[in-house]
C-alpha cells in the first residue's frame, strides 16, 4: 500500500511566487497518441436492444456496440477491415456483424469467419474487441486488451437496488479533469458549499491502493443533508461514493466517457437500497431516488459550468491541497496505451 503523501509545514513566505513554482503536469488525454487505459462509459444500457448494432465515438475513434447470443454487450472497432465500412450501418446475421457493403461476416471475438462473395476470409481481417461491462444501466469498455482492474461495485446486490442514471452535458476538457475534484477537498467547501468538513483529517487519512484511494467524508451537504461517505477514485476516470444521507443510503458511481481529447460526459449511477420488497419500500426508495437526483445534479453542474472554460494548470498549492497534489502525481504515471488505433480511426 502506497504511503500518505504529507506536504512539509512551511511559512507562507517561503514558497516561492507563483510564476515560480512548477506545474503538476499530466499528460492529456490523446497526448502522443495515447490514452489512460481505465474503465469509460459509453452508452446506456436501454440503448443497446437486442438484435441492434449502435455506432458511439470512443478514444478519438469509432466504436460499435450490441449484445451476443446470451444478451451480453460487446464492443468492437466500427470499421471494416476490408475497406472501411462503418459496421453500425450493418446488421446482426445469427449473432455475427454482417458489414452493410460487401457482407463480410465478423464473430464475437472480431474475427472474419465469412465473406459476401464465398472468398475465404483475409487472414489477419479482424475487428478490435474491448474488454466490456455492463453495470448499473451503462455499457463500459476498457482500454485496452485486458482490464488492469475491475469496474467498482456498491455494497448491496444489484436487484435490492433501485437505479436511476443521469448523463451530462458535453464538458470541454478531459475526464481525469473533472475526476480531480474527488480530492479537490478546498472545492467542497467553497464551491459546492458544504459545511463541518474536516478537510485536513481527510487527507491525512485518505488511503491508498494501486488504482486509487479512499477517504471518508462526513459533514453537512450543500444541499442541506448530513452525509457520511466513503468515497473512492478507481482508475483514471471513475469514482463512486456510498454511505449515508441523513437516515438512508446512497451509492453513487460517475464515470466520465472519452470520445476523443478535450471532451467528455459524466455518467452519474444514483443508487438507493430497497428496505423491503413492498410496495412502500419502492415508494419510498423512488422518493429517496427523485432527492438523489437533486443532489447529483446540483453537484455536477455547479462542477460542469467551471470546467468548461478552465485551463487547467494547477499549481501554488497550500497544504490543503495535499491530496489533490498526489492524486495529479498518480495521474502522471498512469498507465497509457491505444492497441485499437490502427482499427477504430
Amino acid at each position: 500500500m502506497s504511503t500518505i503523501y504529507r506536504e512539509p509545514e512551511a511559512p507562507l513566505s517561503s514558497y516561492p511566487a507563483v510564476h515560480e513554482m512548477e506545474a503538476v503536469r499530466v499528460p492529456a488525454e490523446g497526448e502522443g497518441g495515447v490514452y489512460t487505459q481505465s474503465w469509460f462509459p459509453l452508452c446506456l444500457s436501454s440503448e443497446i436492444a437486442s438484435g441492434a448494432i449502435v455506432g458511439v465515438p470512443f478514444l478519438g475513434g469509432r466504436v460499435i456496440i450490441y449484445r451476443d447470443e446470451q444478451g451480453l454487450p460487446r464492443v468492437q472497432s466500427a470499421y471494416c477491415p476490408h475497406v472501411g465500412a462503418d459496421l453500425s450501418l450493418g446488421k446482426i446475421v445469427d449473432g455475427k456483424v454482417q458489414c452493410p457493403f460487401h457482407k463480410y461476416e465478423f464473430d464475437v471475438d472480431g474475427r472474419c469467419v465469412k465473406t459476401g462473395i464465398g472468398d475465404p476470409p483475409p487472414r489477419g481481417a479482424r475487428l478490435f474487441s474491448f474488454p466490456a461491462e455492463e453495470r448499473y444501466g451503462v455499457i463500459w469498455a476498457f482500454n485496452g486488451e485486458a482490464p488492469l482492474f475491475q469496474l467498482p461495485s456498491f455494497a448491496y446486490p444489484e436487484d435490492e437496488l433501485e437505479i436511476e442514471v443521469y448523463v451530462g452535458p458535453p464538458t470541454n476538457c478531459d475526464g481525469w479533469v473533472f475526476a480531480t475534484n474527488t480530492c479537490d477537498v478546498q472545492h467542497l467547501v467553497h464551491l459546492h458549499e458544504m459545511k463541518e468538513i474536516d478537510v485536513q483529517g481527510i487527507q491525512e487519512r485518505a488511503v491508498w491502493n494501486d488504482w486509487g484511494f479512499i477517504y471518508n467524508l462526513k459533514g453537512i451537504h450543500g444541499v442541506g443533508c448530513r452525509i457520511d461517505w466513503d468515497i473512492s477514485m478507481r482508475g483514471s476516470t471513475s469514482f463512486y461514493q456510498q454511505g449515508m444521507v441523513d437516515d438512508w443510503w446512497l451509492g453513487i458511481m460517475v464515470g466520465f466517457s472519452l470520445p476523443g481529447p478535450q471532451e467528455h460526459r459524466a455518467f452519474v449511477i444514483n443508487a438507493v437500497r430497497r428496505e423491503a420488497d413492498t410496495d412502500e419500500a419502492r415508494k419510498r426508495a423512488r422518493e429517496q431516488l427523485g432527492y438523489a437526483a437533486h443532489l447529483s445534479e446540483f453537484t455536477v453542474l455547479q462542477d460542469a459550468v467551471i470546467l468548461q472554460t478552465m485551463h487547467f494548470r494547477p499549481r501554488a498549492f497550500t497544504r490543503t491541497d495535499r491530496l489533490l497534489a498526489k492524486f495529479l502525481r498518480y495521474l502522471k504515471k498512469y498507465p497509457r496505451a491505444h492497441p485499437s488505433a490502427p482499427l477504430i480511426n
